[in-house]
């Protein structure tokens, strides 16, 4: 069951600009949302279905934000090196 925290954020005027609140409140959903799938909160599935999409539209999402779309990182690297000596870098 989803719920839902009520939060307050003051913003500086220049992050505001003329977007309306609820606006903001969807990027800053989305935002959230997109962090805790980068810290490996949440897999990517679910990242896109709270975000009301499935894993191809998340995808370009994050491409047309300019965003990494992937959490694949040097550390994961190192693991998979490590479990196949015999693949060279």
């Amino acid at each position: 069951m989803a719920s839902s925290v009520p939060i307050t954020v003051d913003l500086p005027r220049a992050l505001v600009g003329d977007r309306a609140p609820a606006e903001l409140a969807d990027e800053i959903r989305a935002l959230a949302v997109v962090l805790a799938w980068q810290r490996r909160e949440l897999s990517q599935g679910q990242a896109a279905r709270l975000l009301g999409m499935d894993r191809v539209h998340f995808h370009d999402w994050l491409l047309a934000r300019g965003l990494p779309t992937t959490t694949y990182g040097a550390a994961d690297l190192d693991i998979d090196l490590a479990a196949h000596p015999d693949v060279q870098p």
